[in-house]
């Protein structure tokens, strides 16, 4: 198993940050120890293994849209069209009617021969950016690249693997992206992390991710229902499906919230929770994105 664990781990590395070697940069190692015994009985019945709460909303705003697409967009695309890391991020800020993006994006040190070919990266890929998001929104969109770069000093955002974690700032489980890909300090967010829980039973996991699910379900499948949060929370030693609350809150089209609409929402919210055990699957075969 030890084996298993640490070669997929160094395939993932190899996927996912292109110039960081596993076997070069990083010591990898594997442990699997046992539960503890008052939670063994709770794993084994298949019952909420915590006492927590999951949450998202949809669909994303336009500043939400914006940041998520230009994210993905650095990631996916520009990558392979200039010497970028894999390690960035994007910032939002809507303020009269404009949006702000500043971005942090590594350039990789052993792909650029000074500060002046630097500066000349910088600006094509900011360039790059900047049309692409223009596109993202009706409204104006200013993009910003590495704000604390200090041409005058050389002081610019280079690293050898791509991520800042080279140097220590690697960050913690929990601090990073929810399971819509962006971190929502305005919005209603669960304070669980998805990442390193058990797919079965740890509602960290599974009530976040039915939520995501349930809210997009709700806008999918009630035409009426302009956005929606989700929110569930668990009691240990609860069946997954009987969640001690299962609430949401429904902002309208036309701003009238009937009967009928809550019947609707109630049911699709019912729906999602009665299937919760088919989550497991929607997890391991990677059809819902957790960070």
């Amino acid at each position: 198993m030890d084996d298993i664990a640490i070669q997929a781990t160094k395939q993932h590395v190899r996927e996912t940050m292109r110039y960081l070697d596993p076997d070069r940069y990083m010591v990898i190692d594997s442990y699997a120890g046992r539960g503890a015994e008052e939670l063994q009985y709770v794993v084994d019945h298949v019952t909420a293994n915590d006492t927590s709460f999951g949450v998202s909303h949809w669909p994303r705003s336009g500043l939400e849209h914006a940041v998520y697409e230009t994210a993905q967009y650095i990631n996916y695309k520009l990558i392979d069209e200039f010497p970028v890391g894999e390690d960035v991020k994007v910032m939002g800020l809507r303020r009269n009617g404009e949006l702000i993006l500043t971005v942090a994006m590594p350039l990789i040190a052993t792909r650029i021969g000074d500060a002046a070919e630097y500066q000349e990266v910088k600006r094509a890929a900011e360039a790059a950016i900047q049309e692409y998001a223009a596109q993202l929104d009706h409204r104006k969109v200013i993009v910003m690249v590495n704000t604390a770069d200090d041409s005058a000093n050389d002081a610019v955002y280079l690293t050898l693997t791509g991520t800042s974690a080279e140097m220590g700032d690697d960050g913690e489980v929990g601090r990073g992206n929810r399971l819509n890909g962006l971190i929502t300090p305005f919005r209603s967010v669960s304070l669980e992390a998805p990442c390193g829980k058990n797919p079965i039973s740890h509602v960290g996991k599974v009530y976040n991710a039915l939520a995501l699910l349930a809210a997009q379900d709700i806008v999918e499948k009630v035409p009426a229902v302009r956005e929606v949060s989700v929110y569930l929370l668990s009691q240990i030693g609860s069946p997954l499906d009987q969640p001690l609350m299962a609430t949401a809150t429904v902002h309208t089209k036309n701003g009238n919230l009937t009967a009928s609409i809550q019947a609707d929402v109630q049911g699709v919210l019912d729906d999602r929770l009665a299937n919760v055990g088919a989550l497991r699957d929607i997890i391991l075969n990677r059809e819902i994105t957790l960070f």
